[in-house]
């Protein structure tokens, strides 16, 4: 219970007043460079979020104080706190504060991790004054609250406090981090019931609140999803776009990963019969370069090129005078596929007639006679 009387709770609101107008411009800046730190931090980390910031309206501030001296068998300790040294920020924590939102719950525990990361914090706020609301008891037991939040008070860092911030020191700031459905949520239950001053919140009120809570659980699921399926359509897209879309863009991966590779005396001719070689490869479906790599290695083109010699010299003794297998050139990199996949490439769905596939008939005969 506070010892002070009607005119020294009036100057003490005053003095507070005073206290907060001394400090706007100040806590403002604090809340710019706190909330550029975060958005920063969560693209660096590719957390979906929006961060938001504010200084609370001299309006709140004063009808907070009123409250608390209003009741002071309740808020005996806020008001004690006031009478301190900077009591107005030690009392309320808030005066400053961002919020995180983020697309989906499960992000939440990410976003505080980074905080204790990217921030500070005051010595007696024992990691970081964390709160999660929803293991409030008062939350905890109401199966109609559907808030779900992590309240932190934090500050920045020693090499944040340097040039025009360096008058930031014994500053704090509360950090919120919430999904964006359980802020929807927490926003519409604030106005409606903690602002409310028209009478007690009604039945429907509460009914429709209730369903929106649970709509807001279903939402994470609903939007957990969707993320997962724009990520699963723009790898794709991503990985289309890498695919070779010509013998030339073959060629020209082959010259870089391969370069001038030579099999014997001669150099392996990078743009020569790659209209085949990049067939077969659409065939198995590694026609991406990342595909390729995996399939074919140095080791396996070196043996590739002793198996063409005895493609060749089977066709020459069979007089062949169609689909030849051509020493030093991409036949060489199809034969290194034939040593995995000849008996696919041979069951391959295509037309009689097609240059891998009468090369990879080849290269059976070749093994068979082995």
């Amino acid at each position: 219970m506070t010892d002070l009387n009607e005119k020294e709770l009036n100057e003490l609101i005053n003095d507070c007043m005073a206290e907060y107008d001394g400090a706007t411009d100040r806590i403002g800046k604090l809340v710019r460079v706190a909330t550029e730190r975060l958005e920063f931090e969560l693209a660096k980390k590719g957390i979906m979020s929006r961060v938001t910031g504010r200084v609370k309206s001299r309006e709140s501030v004063q009808g907070k104080l009123r409250k608390w001296l209003a009741h002071p068998e309740i808020f005996s300790h806020k008001i004690e706190a006031l009478r301190a040294k900077r009591g107005l920020f030690i009392a309320m924590g808030d005066l400053a504060a961002l919020r995180v939102m983020t697309y989906i719950e499960n992000d939440r525990h990410k976003v505080v991790d980074l905080a204790r990361d990217c921030f500070s914090h005051h010595p007696k706020d024992k990691n970081f004054g964390l709160e999660v609301k929803e293991d409030d008891p008062r939350i905890k037991n109401n199966e109609n609250n559907f808030y779900r939040a992590s309240h932190l008070q934090v500050r920045l860092k020693e090499n944040d406090l340097v040039g025009n911030n360096a008058n930031l020191k014994h500053d704090s700031c509360e950090l919120q981090v919430t999904s964006m459905l359980a802020h929807v949520w927490n926003e519409i239950e604030h106005d409606i019931g903690y602002k409310s001053n028209n009478g007690q919140v009604s039945a429907d009120e509460k009914s429709a609140l209730a369903s929106l809570g649970m709509l807001t659980k279903t939402g994470d699921n609903v939007i957990a999803n969707l993320i997962l399926a724009n990520k699963s359509r723009i790898d794709e897209f991503r990985d289309r776009q890498n695919r070779f879309s010509n013998p030339e863009a073959l060629t020209a991966f082959l010259d870089k990963h391969f370069g001038q590779f030579r099999v014997g005396t001669s150099a392996i001719d990078n743009g020569k019969n790659s209209h085949s070689f990049l067939d077969a490869l659409r065939t198995l479906d590694f026609d991406h370069p990342n595909e390729l790599v995996r399939q074919i290695s140095p080791r396996q083109v070196i043996e590739a090129h002793q198996i063409t010699r005895r493609m060749l010299e089977l066709q020459r003794a069979r007089n062949a005078s169609k689909n030849i297998v051509e020493l030093c050139t991409c036949d060489t990199y199809l034969t290194a596929l034939f040593c995995s996949y000849s008996d696919e490439i041979i069951d391959t769905p295509k037309n009689k007639g097609v240059r891998f596939i009468a090369l990879a008939k080849v290269y059976s005969d070749v093994c068979a006679n082995a």
